[in-house]
């Protein structure tokens, strides 16, 4: 190794500012030249490898992932779900981030693709992660890098014991494009809103509440009128012919505007008479999001008109607005469990977050029996992505895969369950909303509305008034 001093001098004369050292051993001795190399050179940034002898290596340690230098990254490997790989090193004092290094796919010396473990691979990602940070700004140098990942990473909320000193990066290949992580944060709900998904029901609701104000306002304005002794130079200067003509023509108007009020809800409840069941959801979006109250009414609305055709009323809403760690901002099943487990909402619950950090990522994804066998805790529970296209479409979409427990889809043209989301893509067959139905109410998620009427007959569809959203959506049940 001591040939650490030449190797680093010239690689600084060269312009180089990061360099990727996944190696390592147990001799300080070894790594004395390249300490004082490092030191030399404050401005070059160096990632290395925590090493993969399953120990920690704050009480056994390893050079020179170990080495106190500010100018050093130190990477261990981590499984997709933030724990700590087997065989991977830890050290809460020793060891920086957690980075997905299993079953990589990389390009072997003979040229072929060849899978590998460990954590030379995941400091070879934070590596090419500092590189692309440096691209987008040519002036940072070591403490410019490293901060600015360090400030991405999440914390692990799972397996404890997987010691290190900053946090998980489940996404180093794009995570120096998303925002930097706040931590300290308490997690807690901050508002809650009833929100009304039923168009219909509001509508009625809204002006039945705006006649009945209007009669009441009315009826005091005439009792004042008639007998308030502050009144009476009002009704000396009408007249009594006047004054006689105001407070009939006022009381045929509040009768006229009773009747309405009585006829609106005998409406509301004539219409909602075509649905059989209901559906009540839980949402949940975080503060410092793009989602809030304008986008969610809209979303919820068309929503509410596509399960319609299944004769299912989308009941209010319970609403809850969340602040908290920047980590629960991303859909990820380690930290999604455990906010899961935090908040306990009644399911099923629809949580809007910033953005999907999982292997395979989705702008929206379902979970159900089918698909949860790993991880049980979100069952009943869907995920979506801020910048999802045609999100009452979507969130439709996703609760169908939901209720009726599929991840399947359909080439239907103009079907909601198509793969991919449109504007036209809006309708329900008589068998899926018999499967939706079924489904549904067996697990629970659906509840049966006394007097219901008769069960849909074959082929007998509400019509969708309108094409509403645009754009895709790319989800996959598994």
């Amino acid at each position: 190794m001591s040939r650490m001093t030449a190797l680093v001098g010239n690689a600084a004369a060269n312009g180089v500012l990061i360099v990727n050292l996944s190696m390592g051993s147990n001799k300080h001795e070894d790594w004395d030249a390249f300490t004082h190399a490092a030191k030399a050179h404050p401005d070059m940034l160096f990632v290395v490898s925590a090493g993969n002898n399953g120990r920690d290596i704050d009480q056994q340690p390893v050079y020179p992932a170990v080495l106190p230098l500010d100018n050093i990254i130190t990477v261990t490997s981590a499984e997709l779900t933030g724990e700590l790989a087997q065989g991977s090193n830890s050290g809460v004092r020793a060891v920086d981030l957690l980075v997905p290094g299993e079953n990589l796919t990389v390009t072997g010396f003979d040229g072929r693709p060849v899978r590998v473990s460990g954590s030379s691979y995941a400091a070879a990602r934070i590596t090419a992660m500092a590189a692309r940070l440096l691209a987008h700004h040519p002036d940072w140098r070591a403490a410019e890098l490293k901060a600015a990942i360090f400030a991405r990473a999440l914390t692990p909320m799972l397996d404890k014991s997987a010691h290190v000193s900053q946090g998980f990066i489940p996404d180093p290949d794009r995570a120096d494009t998303r925002p930097v992580v706040r931590r300290d944060i308490p997690l807690e709900s901050i508002g809650r809103h009833v929100l009304s998904a039923n168009v219909v029901g509001s509508w009625y609701g809204y002006v039945s509440a705006g006649v009945t104000v209007l009669a009441v306002v009315l009826a005091f304005a005439l009792i004042w009128l008639r007998l308030s002794n502050n009144a009476l130079p009002l009704r000396t200067a009408m007249g009594p012919n006047t004054v006689r003509l105001v407070v009939w023509g006022s009381a045929i108007l509040i009768s006229v505007l009773i009747v309405t009020a009585l006829l609106v809800g005998l409406s509301k409840r004539t219409a909602e008479q075509r649905f059989t069941h209901t559906l009540r959801p839980s949402f949940a979006y975080f503060e410092g999001t793009r989602w809030n109250l304008g986008e969610l009414r809209p979303a919820t609305a068309q929503a509410a008109k596509i399960l319609g055709q299944c004769r299912i009323l989308v009941a209010d809403i319970d609403l809850h607005i969340l602040r908290g760690p920047d980590t629960f901002m991303y859909f990820l099943d380690s930290t999604a469990k455990e906010l899961v487990r935090r908040v306990a909402l009644p399911k099923p619950t629809v949580y809007f977050v910033r953005d999907s950090l999982q292997k395979d990522a989705y702008d929206a994804e379902a979970i159900g029996k089918g698909n949860s066998n790993t991880r049980p805790t979100l069952i009943y529970t869907v995920w979506m992505t801020q910048d999802i296209a045609d999100p009452g479409i979507s969130l439709a979409h996703e609760l169908i895969h939901i209720l009726a427990d599929s991840g399947d889809h359909v080439e239907r043209p103009r079907n909601v369950m198509r793969a991919d989301t449109s504007p036209e893509n809006v309708e329900l067959s008589s068998t899926q909303c018999e499967q939706i139905i079924n489904t549904g109410e067996k697990n629970g998620l659906l509840r049966r509305l006394s007097s219901s009427p008769k069960p849909l007959p074959q082929g007998a569809l509400f019509e969708f008034p309108a094409r509403v959203g645009g754009g895709q959506e790319r989800m996959e049940m598994g």
